[in-house]
């Protein structure tokens, strides 16, 4: 088997049995993020020119203009983030992101998910944002 990510998910979600059932995996409005700048240390991370695919380059420049001009309702309506964790065992992630321990958490080989390899990308956090 090869490396893994996984996905905590609510069960407060009316489709998540159906994304189970087909295998989906559901990708969020920036507005349901938790935490107001994690966007921000997102974005920061992200260079066009690290992609290959032409599509991945202009949706990050995309993405980071529509940032930069402060349009937040774009944001919202336009794009959409699925977010991996590298453990299934996170106390936190359970609590916050699995409905307080309800939820349920799939594991993605990534080997399988191939597709989508090329824009899945790890977030380093840090304790200040960005300027």
């Amino acid at each position: 088997m090869g490396k893994s990510i996984y996905k905590y998910y609510s069960i407060e979600n009316c489709y998540w049995i159906e994304n189970l059932e087909n295998s989906q995996v559901a990708f969020s409005a920036v507005s349901r993020f938790n935490d107001p700048f994690e966007l921000y240390h997102i974005l920061s991370q992200f260079a066009p020119d690290e992609y290959d695919n032409p599509y991945m380059r202009q949706l990050v420049i995309g993405i980071q203009e529509t940032q930069k001009n402060n349009n937040y309702q774009e944001l919202n309506n336009k794009y959409r983030v699925a977010c991996f964790s590298s453990s299934n065992d996170i106390v936190l992630m359970w609590a916050h992101y699995a409905s307080m321990h309800k939820g349920y958490c799939v594991e993605y080989e990534i080997d399988a998910i191939e597709s989508l390899t090329h824009i899945i990308k790890p977030i380093k956090y840090v304790c200040k944002p960005p300027e």
